[in-house]
């Protein structure tokens, strides 16, 4: 986001200044045409390529617009003990490594990329809502403008005019208005003035002829979105200006060079004393003071725009989007994928192979990234080629093989097109023009364990170590006297920290869904699409019918800890998030997945779940119905909430006022969630007077003279098998009616209810199969 605030006020403060340099020197249509290119900019997020144009490739040199593009996306930085920054990204979890996100950090750096982390946290929210409060006051400035136009226009006949003229109190200038319907507005005052009116009409046609009415709406929208950059609204404000500029240029081209003063003197007989507000998608006739005195001072100068002018505008035009639409260009830039060739003699399993190209292309992405971004005396480069050469199995003693863990040996080799300009750290090998895997801490090492209890052998990835780790931290006397030599105690006391890790984060999954089921900590549950764009909703986890017992099933499962490799998703997503204070989880299950991911501080584990009782759900499936049973009383459709619904009482009699209660209670079907156990996709209503229990209820007291008892029947289809099987009762079955509109597949149950009339209106309720 910030390469688009960058590029955009820069292409602003272009646009304005040309504006001063150039006003009384171009044609005045070309002026106001050059904020089309400031309007495409602040409408497109992204940039469209790159070059070296790009204002980009020097704004990145400033500290905060680099700290800022570093760590996009990112949602967690640490400083690593080599001054190196590595970003967390949301999405994690499917990745072994975090990725490197800037170099050679120090701790003062660190700390400021720490605080633009945290504003952009703080920003994004602030930002949103921002957005949306200039949307509804736009909505509700328009429409209220709106509306007192049409309740106080009078029609004028025009012979001509190519749009509808109306006579109106409510604006103090005439105005185009209407974006699908426009109309032009003048004032009493104009009316009666044969001149006025005719400068009138043909000045605001010339506005829907430049289609200001809908350029007007997009102004606006870039307000919105940008409200935040002062450049944007003194754009707006003076974009605004140009137009009228524009207009009046091209009316006089209309009215002829005669009519050039009397136009003038009709633009100053109508001075506004007050300024339009930009959010009013109106054009206006005039303006203020100021603004009325540039417009006579351009009319009276006629700007003529010389051959040489035009070209220098374009030219300049031309290089302003170069500069601003792009982003900055280097040559990695244009790299492709590079192709791992693996040496005839690195032998391997093809896990260890997998494991070993996975760590040689992020050596790809890390010195692609250098050699994009070189420091200073150094040039620019690309990798081209990339190679393994060697992975070759340690031994490490019969410890290792007693518990099926590999150590292995990883060498490679990257082929830059400048050897010369690679910055070689301490301990980086260049051999042949070829950078090799010799890094500051010597050689990397894979650390695998592979599972031979199933059908065929699992492998899990352990970690990456290396040369320095291996001798200095486990070549010390007390290891090689219990191991026998270093990469044996290694390979077990690595393994064992992965053991340790992954069993103490199952203890602490287990031990949030005892903490749910004993205490019912205030949660969430946030239901998301099967491609992760959308949220369809999030409601509170405590308060449905079934929310204890959804919640305690969590804890007749079995979780075992599995890599980021062995986890499937299952398309749609829902969430379980803390939300008591001084927690920090989330987890998230997958609709009819056994895999789950828990996330504590940051810090994704996935596990897969394996149910105590034979015949069970799947643990997503669990989730879903406890996310279901939420969203639905949520929604109101449950039996508790359905005194929230009220009829409005306008005369109709009390079966009528029933049906209509029934069908919008029931109607709570028809919005839950597609897949939810309460989703229905056709809902009607049939009521029946119920006049003996009336009687009989009235007579013992249990209803007043204004409450009337009914049976209901309700037709309905269900969304899916589980909102069948869900709405399956004594006296539910096929449907047996005739009515031609009721979709094939439906259903039909019967209940009884009461309805009451009020002083708010008619309120039901309605009580099962029997009173």
């Amino acid at each position: 986001m910030i390469e688009w605030v960058v590029t955009s006020s820069i292409l602003i403060g272009v646009i304005i200044a040309l504006r001063y340099l150039l006003r009384g020197k171009i044609s005045l249509r070309i002026q106001y045409a050059l904020w089309g290119l400031v309007l495409l900019r602040l409408l497109i997020p992204f940039n469209i390529g790159g070059s070296r144009l790009s204002v980009m490739n020097t704004a990145e040199k400033i500290p905060v617009v680099q700290d800022a593009k570093s760590i996009s996306n990112v949602d967690q930085i640490e400083h690593m003990s080599n001054g190196s920054v590595e970003g967390y990204y949301p999405s994690d979890f499917m990745c072994d490594f975090p990725k490197v996100v800037a170099e050679s950090k120090t701790a003062g750096e660190y700390a400021r990329m720490k605080q633009v982390l945290s504003f952009r946290e703080a920003f994004i929210p602030i930002w949103l809502c921002g957005t949306a409060a200039l949307f509804i006051m736009f909505a509700a400035s328009n429409g209220r403008f709106s509306s007192q136009l049409r309740r106080t226009r009078r029609p004028l006949e025009v012979r001509g005019s190519a749009l509808p003229i109306y006579i109106t109190g409510e604006t103090d200038t005439p105005c185009l208005f209407g974006l699908f319907r426009p109309a032009i507005y003048v004032t009493p005052e104009a009316a009666e003035d044969a001149t006025i009116l005719r400068h009138t009409v043909e000045h605001e046609t010339t506005h829907f002829r430049h289609g200001d009415n809908f350029w007007s709406v997009l102004r606006v929208i870039c307000l919105a979105v940008h409200w935040y950059n002062p450049l944007v609204w003194w754009a707006a404000f003076l974009s605004r200006r140009d137009a009228e500029l524009a207009c009046d240029e091209a009316t006089i081209n209309r009215l002829g060079e005669r009519e050039r003063a009397e136009y003038g003197r009709t633009l100053i007989g109508m001075t506004c004393q007050k300024r339009t507000a930009l959010l009013i998608t109106a054009t206006t006739m005039t303006g203020s003071k100021s603004s009325i005195r540039e417009r006579i001072m351009l009319l009276a100068k006629k700007p003529k725009m010389k051959i040489y002018t035009l070209i220098a505008v374009v030219l300049a035009a031309a290089v302003a989007v170069g500069c601003t639409f792009t982003g900055s260009k280097r040559k990695g830039d244009a790299r492709t994928e590079i192709a791992i060739q693996v040496a005839s003699q690195a032998q391997a399993p093809d896990a260890v192979v997998d494991y070993a190209k996975d760590y040689v292309r992020q050596a790809i992405e890390y010195y692609a990234e250098c050699g994009a971004n070189p420091p200073d005396g150094y040039g620019e480069y690309k990798v081209t080629d990339s190679k393994i050469t060697g992975i070759t199995q340690i031994n490490t003693g019969t410890a290792g093989l007693d518990n099926n863990i590999s150590l292995y040996k990883l060498e490679y080799r990257l082929l830059p097109d400048y050897p010369n300009n690679v910055a070689l750290a301490e301990g980086t090998k260049i051999e042949d023009g070829w950078i090799t895997e010799w890094g500051s801490m010597g050689q990397p090492y894979l650390l695998l364990f592979c599972d031979e209890s199933g059908a065929k052998p699992v492998w899990d990835r352990i970690c990456v170590t290396n040369t320095d780790v291996i001798t200095q931290d486990y070549g010390t006397a007390e290891m090689l006297a219990q191991y026998g030599d270093a990469y044996t105690a290694a390979a077990m006391e690595l393994y064992q920290k992965y053991v340790e890790e992954t069993t103490a984060n199952s203890a602490a999954l287990t031990d949030i869904f005892t903490t749910l089921k004993n205490e019912q900590t205030h949660v969430q549950l946030t239901l998301t699409t099967d491609d992760g764009s959308t949220v369809a909703g999030t409601y509170s986890g405590w308060g449905c019918g079934n929310d204890v017992q959804l919640s305690s099933s969590l804890l007749d499962y079995t979780y075992a800890a599995v890599s980021p490799e062995e986890f499937q998703t299952a398309g749609i997503m829902i969430s379980l998030v803390s939300a008591a204070d001084g927690d920090d989880w989330s987890i998230n299950f997958y609709d009819g997945s056994d895999f789950i991911q828990l996330i504590i501080d940051g810090t994704t584990t996935c596990y897969q779940a394996t149910p105590v009782y034979e015949g069970s759900y799947p643990v997503g499936t669990i989730l879903r119905m406890w996310y279901d049973e939420a969203e639905f009383q949520g929604i109101g459709g449950n039996y508790e909430t359905q005194g929230q619904i009220v009829i409005p009482d306008e005369g109709q009699d009390y079966l009528t006022a029933a049906k209509e209660y029934c069908e919008a209670f029931e109607g709570k079907h028809l919005i839950a969630t597609p897949g939810s156990e309460f989703c229905y996709t056709y809902v009607s209503c049939q009521t029946k007077a119920a006049d003996d229990f009336t009687a009989n209820f009235r007579e013992t007291g249990e209803i007043y003279e204004n409450t009337y008892a009914f049976y209901l029947t309700t037709v309905f289809v269900p969304e899916n098998e589980r909102a069948l099987n869900f709405s399956m009762a004594g006296n539910t079955g096929k449907y047996t009616g005739t009515d031609p509109n009721v979709p094939e597949g439906a259903y039909e149950y019967g209940r009884c209810g009461y309805i009451t009339r009020s002083n708010d209106g008619w309120q039901g309720n309605l009580v099962g199969t029997g009173w």
